[in-house]
């Protein structure tokens, strides 16, 4: 089974959460977990790297819409950052490329 390992780098009230693996309905909860973290570290710009991801379903896509939904009620800016070509297509048939902020390696802001 491919594990998802989570990294945190906070940066002020900036926090760069790095994932590595697949996000699935096994690996989901870590990932609800990761962020979660970040919520009670206060951080005011989440940013998800997903330059190490292989693999995402529709279990991780539903925490990803969850936290959407906390960022935008919390005030907090969301970034996901460094998708491969493979979940930037999922993201784009999902219509999440419309209401979620997607850059790619070296383009998230500091604001």
């Amino acid at each position: 089974m491919v594990q998802l390992t989570l990294k945190k780098v906070k940066d002020d009230h900036r926090i760069t959460l790095y994932m590595s693996g697949e996000i699935d309905a096994f690996t989901s909860t870590q990932l609800k977990e990761g962020l979660e973290s970040c919520y009670q570290e206060k951080a005011t710009h989440v940013i998800l790297d997903f330059g190490d991801v292989h693999y995402m379903d529709s279990t991780g896509l539903g925490v990803l819409i969850g936290a959407l939904k906390h960022t935008k009620q919390h005030g907090i800016r969301f970034q996901l950052i460094n998708l491969n070509a493979r979940l930037k297509r999922l993201f784009s048939i999902t219509g999440l490329t419309e209401v979620m902020e997607i850059k790619d390696e070296g383009e998230q802001g500091n604001g």
